[in-house]
């Protein structure tokens, strides 16, 4: 299975954009506490609406279509 590298800015205030070009299938925003805050399909989506988080650090995970994952930190302003 070849290494899935997926570049995202660490600080973010109310969008996430990114290259959609690893078959992304879905990602989850989970507090530091493992809660999951939100979830969305990204079904040929490159932006992701994050304003309705708070602000604070949270971990990415990124599923593909062939169920790789993908994990990222994220800080919202």
């Amino acid at each position: 299975m070849p290494i899935l590298l997926l570049s995202i800015p660490t600080l973010q205030k109310n969008t996430i954009n990114f290259e959609q070009n690893h078959n992304l299938e879905k990602v989850n925003f989970y507090s530091l506490y493992g809660k999951l805050v939100l979830s969305q399909n990204l079904q040929q989506r490159n932006t992701i609406n994050i304003s309705q988080l708070n602000t604070g650090m949270y971990i990415l995970e990124f599923k593909t279509k062939r169920g790789a994952f993908v994990s990222k930190r994220m800080i919202k302003e």
